[in-house]
C-alpha cells in the first residue's frame, strides 16, 4: 500500500470512529489533517462539521 493509500485509510478509519461516537463537530489544530478529514466527511455527506480549534475559540461559524 502506498503512503497515499495509508493516509486515506487512516482518515476513513478516524472519521468512522467519530461517526460511531456521535461526533457533531470534529476539531483539531493541524490544518492539513482537518482538510483531509473534511474531504472524507463531505464526500460521504456526513452530518458533521470540521473546524479548526482556533475557529471554536474565536466563536466563528462557517
Amino acid at each position: 500500500m502506498s503512503e497515499a493509500g495509508i493516509s486515506a485509510r487512516m482518515g476513513q478509519d478516524r472519521v468512522a470512529d467519530h461517526v460511531r461516537s456521535g461526533t457533531q463537530v470534529l476539531t483539531g489544530s493541524d490544518m492539513s489533517c482537518l482538510m483531509h478529514l473534511e474531504g472524507i466527511v463531505r464526500r460521504a455527506k456526513l452530518p458533521m462539521r470540521v473546524m479548526h480549534a482556533a475557529e471554536i475559540l474565536n466563536g466563528l461559524t462557517p
